[in-house]
């Protein structure tokens, strides 16, 4: 374990659109500028059996979903259609109606670490809840951020059975192409992964 890495910042969120939730589709792996802070929780349960008045076994579910929360400075309209599925009419109105349904999505996104190298995380399928507004009359000094974008999503097992992925770029084989490939079914670029025989 090294003592001189240590994690200085987070960046390059990108998700994409997966098949599910009535689209019929997937969409393309979209980067979302402007995060500012993201956390990720991962649910796993654990529970003891007792034999004999003391603990015998300790059986672990292994890991059984995740929750990702992330604050941004903003997001556009077709950020908010991508990720949670908001309708945007003809006057770039979003449109946030009662049967509205967020779309299934995967999710990335990279620790900096001091010494310039990065850990990938990346979530496999869930989806993010609406997000509020807050804002308030500036007073004199410097003013702190208005409206800031939290997102919270719920992922769980993709069919594969994986939930999330963390890797350090430095590992023997890592490859980007083959990390966002593995999320997202494709590269940044959109490149599909290849057809084995």
């Amino acid at each position: 374990m090294s003592k001189k890495k240590v994690v200085i910042g987070c960046q390059d969120f990108t998700v994409c659109k997966q098949v599910g939730n009535g689209y019929e589709t997937a969409g393309e792996v979209l980067e979302v500028p402007g995060l500012q802070e993201i956390e990720l929780e991962i649910e796993s349960e654990q529970g003891k059996v007792f034999a004999d008045n003391e603990t015998a076994l300790v059986l672990n579910s292994g890991v059984t979903g995740a929750t990702v929360t992330g604050n941004f400075i903003e997001l556009d309209s077709a950020e908010r259609a991508e990720l949670i599925g908001v309708e945007v009419d003809e006057n770039g109105m979003e449109l946030y109606k009662k049967d509205l349904i967020p779309p299934y999505v995967s999710a990335s996104w990279k620790y900096r670490c001091n010494d310039g190298s990065y850990i990938y995380f990346g979530v496999t399928r869930g989806n993010f809840g609406l997000p509020g507004s807050s804002a308030e009359t500036m007073e004199d000094g410097a003013p702190e951020q208005q409206d800031q974008v939290e997102l919270e999503g719920t992922f769980i097992p993709r069919d594969d059975g994986l939930v999330f992925v963390r890797v350090h770029d430095k590992a023997t084989g890592f490859t980007e192409d083959a990390f966002y490939t593995l999320i997202h079914g494709k590269t940044l670029n959109g490149e599909e992964p290849p057809v084995t025989p």
